[in-house]
């Protein structure tokens, strides 16, 4: 491709921050009204101030959309009304459970909006996201409202990531699998190719990076000096939490669980402190089970249960754990704990178990220090102040990920990627 700079589009940014703003500003205010001991008046009040933001935001975020764009889209009209609406609730009836809904609004209203728009012949779905999907035509609108509004993903997200691949490859893309990346070159001030650790090599005018951030600018970028110095910079930054998950098979079905189950431990603010500042593993812990199979046997051998749960723990950073002993400790605890609360008989029923540390979230994902979310999402390092989508002294670098912007989570990821791909098609493509 040519290396001859493109104008680069103006307004992409601008969109991300009109879609994440006001939730940015409602954790704002929520985080600096948030009482610093455990208050039951004092998180109302910190909701009810960061509901009021959110609700100006949210108008404001619509009438810069109008001003800025020359357009308000239906997605951002529906959502500031039941922004306002829910938000008006929670305010009245000094209620924080109202704004807490909202999310599970939307989800049940679209459910409703287009099972009901493809029963009558309307691609309602297409109202709402046409300008994200462009090239569909009416027929592929009506069956994605279908399928969006009944369906879920059978085998889960592996699926849907092998149909992506395959999408991919259609497009003339190659896959390359087992060859991790060992260096990206540059040269004048731009990226030249790649080099990966079975010996394979070959120039590229642009190189996006899903990789941690760290590691691509300590590690793949290590002989540029540009990418020495911001690993360093970015080194010296906050970094997420930790995880240990386990992944379990069980022998028998257990369907008195829910697909998804948040187990509270005794303690929230003391666990925080001991996930984020004091250094050690603490005794208790929080957990999150997930049961797919709940929803689609097939991912586990018929008559079998598949799952996996996870506990926050602290970042290497943050406590010189060795997980190499207390991994296997803390995974039969954890197992110990369902068994007694809410998995009767787990361990006779046991067909598989492995686990996953901080250690190999630093190792064999090559995540700094073990974080599981990249930097951590505190005010000043989220959406515009993390990592740019868009590499400013590095000409054909680009980021997608949990450590870029806007932030981690599927929906931060996905659109990261849209707005990683928007740049790359804008520079390279014109």
């Amino acid at each position: 491709m040519n290396d001859t700079a493109k104008p680069r589009p103006k307004t992409g940014w601008l969109h991300i921050l009109v879609d994440y703003g006001p939730l940015l500003v409602f954790l704002g205010v929520y985080k600096f009204y948030q009482p610093p001991e455990t208050s039951t008046f004092g998180e109302i009040a910190a909701v009810i101030y960061g509901t009021i933001a959110f609700m100006v935001a949210a108008v404001v975020a619509l009438l810069f959309s109008k001003f800025k764009f020359g357009h308000i889209s239906p997605m951002l009209i529906l959502s500031t009304t039941l922004i306002v609406a829910f938000g008006g609730l929670t305010i009245w009836l000094q209620d924080e459970r109202f704004i807490q809904i909202k999310p599970t609004a939307i989800y049940i209203l679209f459910g409703i909006l287009l099972i009901g728009g493809w029963i009558r012949g309307k691609a309602l779905l297409q109202i709402l996201l046409e300008a994200a999907f462009e090239g569909v035509d009416r027929e592929g609108w009506l069956k994605l409202s279908r399928n969006w509004g009944v369906f879920f993903v059978r085998g889960g997200t592996g699926e849907l990531v092998q149909a992506l691949v395959r999408l991919f490859e259609e497009l003339g893309g190659e896959v390359r699998l087992d060859c991790p990346v060992e260096r990206i070159h540059t040269s004048n001030g731009r990226v030249t190719g790649l080099t990966s650790a079975d010996g394979w090599s070959a120039d590229f005018d642009a190189v996006a990076s899903n990789a941690d951030v760290v590691h691509t600018y300590g590690s793949l970028l290590s002989e540029d000096p540009d990418g020495r110095a911001e690993a360093a910079r970015l080194a010296r930054k906050r970094f997420s939490m930790s995880l240990v998950v386990v992944y379990f098979g069980t022998r028998k079905r257990h369907t008195h669980l829910a697909h998804h189950d948040i187990l509270f431990g005794p303690r929230y603010k003391g666990l925080l402190d001991d996930i984020f500042t004091s250094g050690s593993l603490a005794n208790d812990f929080s957990l999150y089970l997930h049961a797919p199979t709940l929803t689609d046997p097939s991912v586990a051998p018929p008559g079998c249960e598949a799952f996996y749960v996870l506990s926050p723990v602290p970042h290497l950073g943050t406590a010189a754990i060795d997980w190499s002993v207390e991994g296997p400790r803390y995974r039969d605890r954890i197992l110990e704990y369902l068994e007694t609360r809410y998995i009767p008989n787990l361990t006779e029923d046991l067909e598989t178990v492995r686990i996953m540390t901080p250690a190999d979230f630093k190792d064999v994902l090559n995540s700094h220090q073990g974080s599981a979310f990249s930097l951590e999402p505190i005010l000043t390092q989220s959406a515009w102040f993390r990592v740019h989508n868009r590499d400013r002294r590095i000409g054909g670098l680009y980021f997608v990920g949990a450590g870029t912007h806007p932030g981690a989570g599927v929906p931060g990821v996905v659109n990261s990627a849209k707005a990683t791909a928007t740049l790359m098609i804008g520079d390279l493509l014109g």
